[in-house]
């Protein structure tokens, strides 16, 4: 134990002396394959677990904080260093000198001894291209290049765990070895017993996981038991391209499929070697309709009729995807800097992964279930329907039942002024539907009806006599006061429903009950939403917009929470909220709020 103690103590105190830098923040979790609701594994930073934010010391995890075993160890000159995981025993880690991320990449500058690694992990996003963004693939750029001018023999390795299979440790695991057509080498592994549409501990029970590299000389793989291969490889600087057959249980001297590449001579000349592991499943939905239930397929399984022809395929792709994406991250930053300054982009670059991770892309191009175009007659066929809801609206929108929201976790409440105003914008919206469907009557009615309630609610809703006056929690509590957040889709939509006088009533006063790290969601508890915020400043003044905006890049910053960026925090601490442990989800997305308007201040509307 006294050894054992050696080891961590001395792992821990390389990791807190490697000062790196982190570029445009330093994340409570640093993204390395979010690519998919089951590939999904981050680096853990914030101090309630995590490390600071360094590639080596420590276990990457899945979302939920289990881990995915991932290492990596370079060989310089004989001397072996780790720069991923944190295998024990534990070779010296390399120096972390700089961590950047942009909207897919998440980079890190290592330092072993005398030469320079540049480690980038690239999870593409392609809205543009459904085939590419439905086959959850994450590509992992390691570049080697000596750094004082010399040549050094260097060898490189890295391996994955059974882990990635199941989150059910005691699950049998079994894998398998081979290449590509195009000479891509993967080990592929498994949870043998398949269970389609079942998790164990949020990860999927059913599916295949690759590993992959491009084979040729000097790459040597091996499978087998976590300390054994990864002892061939620092003792040897290479692996026995041998396969352990003993199928077992995950937690069961945990298999492990290794590759150690031999980079030969380095200078200064960079040296890149390409990874990728990824996820293949024939089915990744279930879909519900009046026939029952129905398997919907990965949408990727109409162009490649097999896992290994896919993974041939986009591996091959690394350049043009690198491309591709490189654009993206430039449009994401452009704009965004545009539009709400450095700070904003500290927030929608870190956004654009998660919200798409939680993304599957599935079904035919000959059955598309969902599709957006200029054509009216979708809401013609359900005209009806969307008539029988604005019933519901108008019945129930001006004096709200004791309800919860949205935000459920906050609790039930009457007369709720913020989802009250979300009903009459509703209505007011579906005046517009009822024009463009051509029902002039019905849309005439319903627009009279909207405008009636938003005068009615404007003295239900405000403490007029408040300063500064503001909107409530609910209607008549003039002490209390909350996000309205629903106001931002009266400017998405122009419904031009709600004064102009109430978007600066509001942006006037949010400044006056900011805590340090944000604006709380109401006044039942300290926390805050940061989606609903940037709905919020997205429709404020550009003081308070600055202001929203300023204080969730410092919560992203500062946070200690350690897992994939929350939505829910507390504003004094910017911790996790009190009893509620949200991450990871795609609500984030809202922080674009402010692009989708393309506009920076207050909207024009209504000035009654």
């Amino acid at each position: 134990m006294a050894i054992l103690s050696l080891v961590v103590t001395l792992a821990a105190a390389a990791v807190a002396n490697a000062q790196s830098t982190f570029s445009p923040a330093r994340q409570p979790a640093l993204p390395l394959a979010v690519r998919s609701p089951y590939l999904n594994t981050n680096q853990a930073a914030g101090s309630d677990g995590g490390n600071g934010g360094y590639l080596a010391g420590e276990w990457p995890s899945f979302w939920n904080g289990a881990i995915t075993g991932w290492t990596g160890f370079i060989r310089v000159d004989n001397t072996t260093y780790t720069w991923m995981g944190n295998p024990l025993p534990l070779p010296q880690v390399v120096d972390q000198t700089s961590y950047e991320y942009t909207s897919t990449r998440s980079t890190f500058e290592l330092q072993a001894g005398p030469v320079t690694m540049d480690v980038t992990f690239l999870s593409p996003v392609t809205p543009n291209d459904l085939t590419a963004q439905s086959f959850p693939i994450t590509y992992v750029s390691v570049a080697v290049s000596s750094s004082d001018g010399g040549e050094h023999d260097v060898q490189l390795y890295t391996d994955v765990s059974a882990e990635w299979a199941s989150g059910d440790r005691s699950k049998v695991a079994q894998w398998d070895y081979g290449t590509t057509e195009s000479n891509v080498a993967y080990h592929k592994f498994w949870r043998q017993d398949q269970e389609e549409f079942i998790e164990d501990n949020q990860q999927a029970a059913w599916g295949f996981w690759y590993y992959a590299t491009a084979d040729g000389e000097g790459l040597t793989h091996q499978s087998g038991a976590d300390t054994d291969v990864r002892d061939q490889f620092t003792s040897n600087g290479l692996l026995e391209n041998t396969e352990d057959t003993n199928y077992r249980a995950i937690n069961d001297a945990y298999p492990v499929f290794g590759f150690a590449k031999d980079l030969g001579s380095v200078g200064s000349d960079s040296v890149e070697t390409v990874f990728t592991i990824n996820i293949a499943q024939d089915n990744t939905v279930q879909y519900r309709d009046g026939n029952g239930v129905e398997s919907i397929p990965s949408y990727w399984t109409n162009t490649y009729q097999d896992y290994e022809s896919a993974l041939d395929y986009f591996y091959g792709q690394y350049q043009d995807v690198s491309s591709q994406t490189a654009d993206l991250d430039s449009r994401v930053a452009s704009d965004s800097t545009a539009a709400g300054g450095d700070d904003y982009l500290t927030l929608t670059s870190l956004a654009v992964r998660q919200a798409w991770a939680a993304l599957a892309v599935s079904g035919t191009p000959e059955e598309p279930l969902i599709f957006l175009t200029g054509d009216t007659g979708y809401l013609s066929q359900h005209y009806n329907l969307l008539n029988q809801y604005t019933g519901y609206l108008v019945n129930d929108s001006l004096y709200p039942d004791n309800q919860i929201s949205t935000d459920d976790f906050a609790g039930s409440l009457a007369n709720q002024t913020n989802l009250a105003l979300k009903g009459m914008i509703g209505i007011k919206a579906m005046s517009m539907i009822a024009q463009t469907t051509g029902n002039a009557d019905d849309s005439s009615n319903y627009a009279n009806i909207a405008g009636s309630y938003i005068a009615q609610w404007q003295d239900l809703g405000i403490a007029q006599d408040a300063n500064p006056p503001h909107t409530t929690l609910s209607y008549g509590d003039n002490s209390s006061h909350g996000l309205l957040y629903n106001l931002y889709s009266d400017a998405l939509l122009e419904t031009h429903l709600v004064p102009t006088s109430v978007y600066e009533m509001q942006s006037n006063f949010y400044p006056t009950v900011a805590n340090k790290y944000g604006v709380p969601l109401d006044t039942r508890h300290g926390y805050t939403k940061n989606d609903w915020e940037m709905f919020c400043a997205a429709i404020a003044a550009p003081d308070t917009q600055a202001l929203f905006i300023s204080d969730i890049a410092d919560f992203i910053n500062q946070t200690p929470s350690n897992g994939p960026v929350t939505d829910l925090y507390e504003t004094d601490t910017a911790d996790y909220a009190n009893g509620i442990r949200f991450m990871a989800r795609p609500v984030v997305g809202g922080w674009f709020s402010l692009l989708a308007l393309n506009q920076t201040g207050i909207p024009e509307g209504n000035t009654s």
